[in-house]
């Protein structure tokens, strides 16, 4: 495989969860996130400083975490059939992620309600709840690229059978407008030594003959030929 065409292919992989209006799909899960999250979580007037700490501070790192998952992880380890680099390589980056995002939380965050990531827990008693609330939201996320990755699966194959057809027309129209070289030029011979001899029937022949091409150039690519004209092509 070119270099040219492995390129494509990591392009297409790469962003396959973002074309074709998968992009809302990210929109409408950090919607719910900002929602059960943010909303129904604090205990005070939502206010900017409070979708800044509460919404972007919190879920940046899960964010960052995600899609490295969805860029990087799932098309050059998960579809290229490597997939025990792409196990080890994802609880790798969940168990880092995660560590990093509690302690990121604890030191940059500020909570306007109370939470078990603000608490005066050690270290290790915030890491274990963030793996429950990363792993919750991963599951979901994971679910989200599944069924984009079913609705990628099902696009392709219709792509594929329309592709199909149009070879098969492609042939198909060959096959209806194929003439003998032979043929031609045993014709244009015929037709040639005729007018050299300045024969009578030569103007006819030469109608004929084109008639003849006429017919299989154009109406031999149409899906369906009037009767008269096999009659008169006959």
């Amino acid at each position: 495989m070119s270099d040219i065409v492995q390129l494509e292919l990591n392009r297409k992989n790469r962003w396959v969860y973002f074309t074709h209006y998968r992009w809302v799909a990210h929109l409408i899960y950090w919607i719910w996130v900002f929602i059960v999250g943010t909303l129904m979580h604090t205990e005070v007037p939502v206010t900017p400083a409070v979708i800044y700490n509460h919404f972007f501070l919190e879920n940046l790192l899960i964010g960052v975490f995600y899609y490295v998952y969805c860029l990087f992880l799932i098309p050059y380890f998960f579809k290229r059939n490597r997939y025990v680099m792409f196990w080890v390589l994802t609880i790798l980056s969940y168990l880092f992620f995660t560590a990093l995002d509690t302690w990121f939380t604890h030191q940059f965050v500020t909570f306007y309600t109370e939470s078990p990531m603000h608490s005066e827990q050690g270290f290790f008693a915030r890491y274990n709840y963030s793996l429950g609330g990363f792993l919750l939201n991963f599951m979901v996320f994971s679910m989200m690229l599944f069924f984009m990755e079913k609705n990628e699966e099902g696009r392709t194959i219709l792509e594929l059978e329309d592709e199909k057809k149009e070879i098969e027309l492609v042939k198909l129209d060959l096959l209806k407008t194929n003439i003998s070289p032979d043929f031609l030029m045993r014709s244009l011979k015929q037709l040639k030594q005729s007018a050299t001899e300045l024969e009578e029937t030569t103007p006819e022949a030469i109608l004929t003959f084109s008639d003849l091409l006429r017919y299989r150039l154009y109406w031999g690519r149409q899906q369906q030929t009037p009767l008269s004209e096999e009659i008169q092509a006959l």
